[in-house]
């Protein structure tokens, strides 16, 4: 995608792999031919290709699907619009999930007949089942897909090839998969043959052959083939984030990493629910001490003191959003202050 920025006339031009391109003209967008004539009206707050000729496009918080000649193809009415495979569109109406076919989407008759009202919503569908919810990845062919509480799997296809009958499931890595039946853990392979026992508390998601398990009260880490890779040994231990996790031990935590080596020893604090505050990407972590909030480093220097009393939001570059004598602050990566700093 190229990006053009025309500065005096306030215009905004992105170009798209198809010979139309999407242009933003005073906060709005409309859908240009390669000529330069205006194939939708200016309406849009949103128009992003989406292949194949067809565009996902938003007015106010809805979303809808247009084509190449700017006709839209289905209704503005959708909470979310994805691509899903080679085939569908992954679509939220409501609170629930479904697809849409692209073959169908791509058919000028079906369009003309839906246009005029001769078609329903249903010849778009993929299928008539719908889902609470569905987690998928552009890597793996299977995604995740919840309805009623209950979970399975469905392939790029949209078709179920795991029924859904785990009260949760994971991803697949390395063709396995962590599942869960009642109150137990364990691991399916991609023929729901169950290959590890349902045995654990807790199973994260594989990652790379390996996941985090708590086991009778204990937390370490066990392969694919459940050979013990950490002993169960912590009190508890974070999903690991480019080979680090925090742990806990003796009351108090810190950094390991996946060979068990102590990178930041257990001299810490911090609540149960906030193990996502582990920044692997900027190499410094969040800890609580002596009731207030800083980071260190992966060899335990402190980047930014432990002065604040809450941390709100961590951003990827490393800047976060904390709390500092009721002042909602944005700090940098060193601690530097960045908004609403006062005097």
């Amino acid at each position: 995608m190229k990006v053009i920025y025309m500065g005096f006339a306030f215009l905004l031009v992105v170009v798209t792999a198809d010979a139309q391109k999407w242009v933003q003209k005073s906060g709005k967008f409309y859908l240009q031919s390669s000529e330069g004539k205006m194939l939708t009206p200016l309406i849009y707050d949103e128009g992003v290709s989406m292949g194949d000729g067809i565009s996902r496009v938003k007015i106010n918080d809805k979303y809808g699907l247009v084509n190449a000649k700017g006709r839209q193809l289905t209704r503005i009415e959708y909470k979310d619009v994805k691509i899903f495979g080679k085939k569908l569109f992954l679509v939220k109406k409501e609170n629930q999930y479904t697809f849409l076919k692209k073959e169908v989407l791509l058919n000028e008759e079906l369009i003309e007949a839906y246009a005029s009202g001769e078609g329903g919503e249903d010849d778009f569908l993929y299928t008539d089942k719908q889902y609470d919810g569905v987690t998928f990845s552009e890597l793996e062919e299977f995604a995740v897909v919840e309805l009623n509480g209950k979970y399975g799997y469905i392939n790029k296809e949209g078709r179920e090839v795991i029924n859904l009958i785990y009260d949760d499931a994971t991803l697949f890595d390395q063709d396995v998969a962590a599942i869960k039946i009642d109150t137990r853990w364990g691991a399916i392979n991609r023929k729901n043959e169950l290959i590890i026992p349902l045995k654990y508390n807790y199973l994260s998601a594989f990652d790379n052959g390996k996941a985090v398990a708590k086991h009778q009260k204990k937390w370490g880490v066990i392969s694919n083939q459940e050979e013990v890779l950490v002993d169960f040994k912590y009190e508890m231990l974070g999903d690991y984030k480019n080979n680090l996790a925090m742990a806990k031990k003796d009351g108090k935590w810190g950094v390991i990493n996946a060979l068990d080596d102590v990178l930041i020893p257990f001299e810490y604090d911090m609540d149960e629910n906030e193990r996502w505050l582990l920044v692997s990407r900027a190499e410094k972590v969040w800890f609580k001490k002596d009731g207030k909030w800083g980071s260190i480093n992966l060899d335990g220097a402190e980047v930014i003191p432990f002065k604040y009393d809450k941390v709100l939001t961590i951003y990827n570059d490393g800047r976060a959003l904390v709390i500092d004598n009721q002042r909602t602050l944005m700090i940098d990566s060193n601690g530097n202050c960045l908004k609403n700093c006062g005097e």
